[in-house]
């Protein structure tokens, strides 16, 4: 991936290409913009004429394997495809099948459901609303490659998915140079959403580390409440994406557009080695 590609193509998304609706089982911080900065030193400032987001041929080319949108989908239905599972390029590690996945979904049959794919050395995710027979793929994290040390996101090579109380949770784990990145996502203890967790130990200052984004569907990009959090409207549904302050660590960044978004670590002041935390939720809101 080049870091900070242009914006994903105006009505691009799925819906374009004709995707029918799926069968699914029963079953504040500051009051600012996200590119206005203050105080803490950033790993990586955004200027206000870059994209957050990737091209269409970089997000599903370099970065991103279209099956992985396909596996998505056919899981977030809870059917499975054999011939899914062999679909990879000369080179390319066999996929983790189509119960790789962790979801939060209401009574009603709306929720978020995370889809995880393999690519080459890294287990990427896609972030999909599941509106009861139809899922909407939303955001697909960027990891880069394994030619870069500090990616654009955590550069995670195993995922571990674990029934927690009626619950599934995934643990990820991963390393690019010297640091190593472990990341936790679980469904919200209350209300519809998926809580991320993210620690990275690293031995020194990194070029950036964040977690980035690119949108999978026509948005102009979202809203800021005064809160601080990031709010698309997505037909119906809004989807908010909530930073979690650290009390130990200064609370990240969150440069946005209609093509993506960044949580944008900050580095604090102990020495090295030392390891890096943060936190944030993706959550529908009522």
């Amino acid at each position: 991936c080049r870091p900070f590609g242009p914006k994903v193509a105006v009505g691009w998304c799925w819906r374009d290409h004709g995707h029918p609706g799926i069968r699914r089982s029963t079953g504040n911080r500051h009051n600012r913009n996200p590119g206005d900065f203050d105080g803490f030193p950033r790993t990586r400032r955004i200027a206000p004429n870059e994209s957050v987001g990737m091209a269409p041929e970089d997000l599903f080319g370099a970065c991103y394997p279209q099956t992985l949108i396909e596996r998505t989908i056919r899981a977030a239905s809870h059917e499975s495809d054999e011939t899914m599972m062999s679909d990879t390029s000369a080179g390319e590690t066999p996929d983790l099948g189509d119960d790789a996945y962790i979801e939060s979904i209401g009574a009603d049959g709306v929720g978020l459901f995370v889809g995880f794919s393999r690519r080459l050395d890294r287990v990427g995710h896609v972030v999909s609303l599941v509106e009861g027979d139809h899922c909407t793929p939303l955001f697909a994290s960027l990891e880069g490659d394994d030619q870069e040390d500090w990616p654009t996101s955590p550069p995670l090579q195993e995922v571990h998915i674990e029934n927690r109380g009626g619950s599934l949770v995934a643990m990820l784990v991963g390393m690019a140079g010297d640091s190593h990145w472990s990341v936790a996502m679980d469904p919200l203890a209350g209300g519809i959403g998926i809580m991320v967790a993210v620690a990275c130990r690293i031995k020194q200052h990194p070029v950036r580390i964040c977690s980035r984004y690119g949108s999978l569907w026509e948005t102009t990009g979202p809203e800021v409440d005064r809160e601080g959090r990031l709010i698309w409207q997505v037909g119906k549904r809004r989807i908010a994406v909530e930073v979690v302050s650290l009390p130990e660590f200064p609370t990240p960044e969150t440069p946005s557009d209609a093509a993506g978004f960044e949580i944008n670590a900050s580095v604090d002041e102990a020495p090295f080695p030392k390891t890096i935390q943060w936190r944030y939720r993706l959550r529908l809101l009522a």
